[in-house]
C-alpha cells in the first residue's frame, strides 16, 4: 500500500497559521505516574488496517484478534477466551466467528461486527447472528468490508468489491459506503472520491461527530450529511483511525497529531515529536524515541497517541506511547518488555486498554480488580461450548 501525502505547499500554509496563532505544543518529561497491567497476552495482529477490535457495552469489554479470538472482560483486568458461535442466514450454526475481523462496535443495544466478507451481531459476545449484508448488482462480485460506524440512527458500512472465490493476489474495487438504519436494507451514497492509476484509491476506516463524516485510507473523503462523499485533502495520512474530541477531529501519524475542525476550515498540527530531549542523567540532550504513530484515543478526559517502534522485531523491547491530559502538551510512557506495537485503542471508564499482540490495561488511576465472584462467572462463561 502506498500512502496518501499532502502537498508541501498545504503543509507550509498550515505551519505558518500555527506559528501565527501562537500555539506551542510541549513535550513534557514523564511525571504522571501510570498504572500498567499486560491483561491478554499472544493474540494476531497482522498489520495496522486489519487490526481486529474491541468494544465496550458499559457492563463488560469485548476484545477480537484478527483471526476470530474473542476475549471478555468485566472490570478490564481479568479476562478469559470464550467459545464464540454463528447462527447462518439458512439456520446453520458454525462454531467460527471468521477471520480478517475488520471492526466491533456497540451501537446501545448489541455487538456488531464487520469481518472481510460478513457482518454479524450479537447480545453476549457468545451467540452470534449473521445479518443481511448489501446486495451486488453483479452475481459474480462480492463486497470486502473494511469498517462500521452508527451515529445514533444510521449505521455506515465501507467496502470494496471484488471477484468471488479469489485466491491469491486481487485488486479491490471501487468505494462503496452504505447507509442502513436495519442491517437488512441498505443504500448507497454517493461518492466522489480521488483516483490514481489504478483505480479509485481504496478507503479503510470512518469516523463521525454524529452530523459530519470523516473517511481514510490510501486517500480520503469528508461528508456534511453522509449521503454526498467527496475527496478531502488532509495535511497527513489519517492513520489507522481519527476520533471526535467533542469540538474537533483528531488523528495520529508519523511524528505528528494533528485536528481540524468539523467544517474542514481549521487544520492544525497539534504536536511534534521532538528529535532530542535532555537527558538529566546525561546532562545532555540525546534522541526521544524511534516511535512512529498510528492511532489515537481519547476517553472524555485525557488522550493517548501511539504506534510502533524499531524495537518491534526485538525480543523483550518496549512499548511506547503518549499520554496528553490536554491534547497539546504531551508526555512520552513507556512499557518495559511491552513487547507489542498499538494496533487499536480503546478508551475505558478510568483509562486505556492499548491492543496488538498483547493487551496492557493503563490508567493514571488504580486499575480495578475483579471480584471472586466476577472470576467465577466469567470462568464459567469461558467453558461453554454451545454446539
Amino acid at each position: 500500500m502506498f500512502y496518501f501525502l499532502s502537498n508541501k505547499i498545504g503543509l507550509t500554509i498550515t505551519l505558518a497559521i500555527l506559528l501565527i496563532v501562537g500555539i506551542c505544543p510541549q513535550f513534557v518529561h514523564a511525571q504522571t505516574n501510570m498504572y500498567k497491567q499486560n491483561v491478554i497476552s499472544g493474540l494476531t495482529m497482522l498489520d495496522y488496517d486489519k487490526s481486529g477490535a474491541a468494544a465496550y457495552n458499559g457492563e463488560f469489554y469485548l476484545v477480537l484478534s484478527q483471526t476470530g479470538r474473542l476475549y471478555k472482560s468485566y472490570e478490564s483486568t481479568y479476562w478469559k477466551e470464550l467459545h464464540t458461535y454463528t447462527v447462518q442466514a439458512n439456520g446453520s450454526t458454525s462454531y467460527l466467528l471468521g477471520s480478517n475481523i475488520k471492526k466491533l462496535i456497540y451501537d446501545g443495544k448489541q455487538f456488531v461486527l464487520v469481518s472481510d466478507t460478513m457482518i454479524y451481531t450479537s447480545i453476549d459476545g457468545v451467540s452470534w447472528t449473521e445479518v443481511t449484508l448489501p446486495t451486488h448488482n453483479n452475481s459474480r462480485k462480492e463486497y470486502v468490508f473494511e469498517d462500521i460506524i452508527f451515529n445514533g440512527k444510521t449505521y455506515y458500512l465501507l467496502a470494496q468489491d471484488r471477484d468471488k472465490k479469489v485466491n491469491g493476489f486481487y485488486m479491490l474495487g471501487p468505494n462503496y459506503i452504505f447507509m442502513s438504519t436495519d442491517l437488512k436494507t441498505y443504500k448507497t451514497t454517493q461518492t466522489h472520491l480521488q483516483r490514481s492509476i489504478f483505480g479509485e484509491r481504496p478507503l479503510n476506516s470512518l469516523t463521525t461527530n454524529g452530523t459530519t463524516f470523516i473517511a481514510g485510507g490510501n486517500s480520503s473523503a469528508y461528508s456534511k450529511d453522509g449521503l454526498i462523499w467527496n475527496y478531502q485533502e488532509f495535511p497527513s495520512y489519517l492513520g489507522s483511525g481519527v476520533i471526535w474530541n467533542g469540538e474537533k477531529y483528531m488523528w495520529a501519524y508519523g511524528n505528528s497529531i494533528y485536528s481540524v475542525d468539523a467544517n474542514m476550515k481549521k487544520t492544525q498540527i497539534l504536536y511534534t515529536l521532538p528529535a532530542k530531549v535532555w537527558n538529566p542523567t546525561t546532562k545532555k540532550k540525546e534522541p526521544l524515541t524511534s516511535l512512529s504513530l498510528r492511532t489515537i484515543s481519547y476517553n472524555g478526559n485525557e488522550y493517548i497517541a501511539s504506534g510502533s517502534t524499531d524495537g518491534d522485531r526485538k525480543a523483550n523491547y518496549k512499548t511506547v506511547f503518549l499520554y496528553s491530559k490536554n491534547g497539546h502538551d504531551w508526555e512520552l510512557q513507556s512499557i518495559v518488555n511491552g513487547n507489542t506495537p498499538i494496533y487499536t485503542i480503546l478508551p475505558t471508564p478510568q483509562g486505556f486498554l492499548l491492543i496488538g499482540n498483547n493487551v496492557w490495561n493503563v490508567s493514571t488511576q488504580s486499575l480495578p480488580i475483579a471480584t471472586e465472584s466476577t472470576k467465577a462467572a466469567l470462568d464459567q462463561e469461558s467453558k461453554k461450548i454451545n454446539y
